[in-house]
């Protein structure tokens, strides 16, 4: 935890990749729960179009049901399930962005806020800092016209030649 008592972390994702959010492995616990109710993922900052958070598809999360809500910039996950079963979630949550275009808001940090809660109390958050590696994309030809939707490239090194213009 920092000066506030509030656990941070920063973590560097690729453009275009789904990375994991979280670098550090965390346990939870509750003193007078076996089970939790929910959690909360959002971001507080930083969110340009096309960003989600998800759980990781090769995780198995009995009893907890989860969605991304682009509008709220939130993943909610709700269901009454063992800490086991959250702690595995959350720790495999993922963040992704396949925008090949970023603007400069898109490169700005993402600031996202994960919460917990035992259907009483909501835990203090755990607070993640995402930085991008924006990639630099090679340059792609287009003709004008309707000759189809096809993409040629006479070698993998040189320029792509796509006629969906």
């Amino acid at each position: 935890p920092d000066e506030s008592g509030r656990t941070q972390l920063t973590q560097r994702v690729d453009e275009r990749s789904s990375g994991n959010i979280l670098s550090a492995k965390f346990v939870l616990s509750d003193p007078d729960s076996t089970t939790l109710e929910g959690a909360i993922v959002r971001f507080v900052s930083g969110y340009s179009v096309g960003d989600v958070i998800s759980f990781s598809s090769s995780g198995n999360y009995p009893g907890v049901v989860h969605t991304f809500d682009a509008s709220k910039q939130m993943l909610t996950a709700t269901g009454n399930a063992d800490l086991l079963t959250y702690e595995t979630a959350i720790n495999a949550l993922k963040y992704s962005n396949m925008l090949s275009e970023p603007s400069n808001t898109s490169a700005s940090p993402r600031v996202i806020e994960i919460t917990v809660n035992d259907r009483r109390l909501t835990s203090d958050p755990i607070t993640v800092t995402l930085s991008l590696n924006l990639i630099n994309d090679r340059p792609v030809f287009y003709t004008r016209g309707s000759a189809g939707n096809s993409t040629y490239s006479s070698n993998v090194e040189d320029l792509i030649f796509n006629t969906n213009y």
